[in-house]
Formats: C-alpha cells, structure tokens, sequence
C-alpha cells in the first residue's frame, strides 16, 4: 500500500496534515477494482474510492444532514476513507513481476527429488500444524519431498497477480491485472515419484488441495 502514500494526494485541509487522503494512482485503482486481485470477496467499485460507501451522512456535503448539523469533520473523514482502502489489503493477491511468475512456476513443475537431508521441517506455520493436530487430521512431514515444495510454489502462484502496463495511441499510461497462467499446470497432475509418496500422508495431500 505504500503507492497510496505517494506524494500528490489531496489534503483535506492545509493546516491538519493528518487530513491527508489516499493517493489513488492509476496503479493503484487498477490493482483495487480488479476482480484478479481479490482472494476473496468482490472488488470495490470504482466510485467507492472517490466516496467509499460507508461515508456517513454528513460527509457529503449536499446531504440534508451536513446542512442541518454541519460538515463531517476532516480529520474523520480522512481516517474513514484510509480504513476502507486498508479493510481490502487482507484480501489482496501479492503483485508480482511476469519474470517472477516465471521463476516462480518453474519452481512448482521441477519434478526431481530433493536430498534426504533437504529441509528437515516442513514451512507451515506451527498454529497450522497444532490445528490440524488437534483434528487429527495431519502428521508432520518426516522431510519435505520435491512434491510438497512444489504444491507450495504453486499456491504461491495461485496467490498471485501480474500488473502490467502499455500506453495507449494518447500516450496515456494503461494497467491491466491478471493471474499468471496456470491453465498448462492446473490441467496436468502434479508428476510424482514413489519416494515423494512414500514421505507424504494422503491426508496431508488432500488437506492441501482443498480450498
């Protein structure tokens, strides 16, 4: 989010700089208003970030409210419209550049094994491990094989954007969001060999695959 502090953002007053309000660069509003972007949930409109839709009343200044009890204050309203942009970055696909995706996806098809000696614990958080320990649902891994790393590379993908740019016959600069191209990996199965089967659980293979 640190494009949205970019400088040339409108201040709602000049004495307050805490009345600063989001700078929503055409990347930025891009990156927002996509539905690629999203995890889950849908994307804010495009108007929401002019007037995010949980302005109160006296925040638009021809409302009936604003006449009568006079104008929302700017520093709330300031707060108000950075809560809404930050409520969305939880939901967010990570941007990456297209040679990372490439990088990244050569990573989730390598098929050759790993050293026995590779990676002695498994990259899951120890909150995840204990909760599916406590539903009896998953062992810890006696390595990690080549297989699990490249399930791992591939959610990463899977939680990611590409942002890319052109400009159009005005010369004006246009951004476009996508996913990385995944219909090639998600058409194929995962090629394994049976020592990769041998160190994973099935029940850890189908707790990975459900989302």
């Amino acid at each position: 989010m640190s494009e949205a502090r970019k400088p040339g953002a409108k201040q709602l007053s000049p004495y307050l700089p805490r009345t600063k309000l989001p700078n929503y660069t055409p990347l930025l509003k891009a990156y927002l208003t996509s539905g690629s972007s999203f995890l889950k949930g849908k994307a804010p409109p495009p108007a929401s970030l002019d007037m995010p839709h949980d302005m109160p009343a006296r925040g638009h200044l021809d409302s009936r409210e604003a006449k009568i009890l006079g104008p929302l204050s700017k520093r709330r309203e300031a707060n108000i419209r950075w809560r809404y942009l930050t409520k969305y970055r939880s939901r967010l696909a990570a941007p990456i550049s297209k040679e990372e995706s490439e990088s990244i996806y050569t990573l989730a098809t390598i098929t050759k094994p790993l050293p026995d000696n590779a990676y002695p614990c498994p990259l899951v958080s120890e909150d995840k491990m204990l909760e599916r320990a406590r539903r009896g649902d998953w062992e810890r891994p006696k390595r990690i094989t080549a297989r699990f790393m490249r399930r791992r590379y591939h959610e990463l993908l899977d939680k990611s954007v590409i942002i890319s740019n052109r400009r159009n016959a005005d010369g004006k600069e246009i951004y476009s969001v996508k996913k990385p191209d995944l219909a090639q990996e998600k058409a194929r199965k995962f090629a394994t060999t049976s020592e990769d089967q041998s160190w994973i659980p099935e029940l850890l293979d189908s707790s990975m695959t459900e989302r």
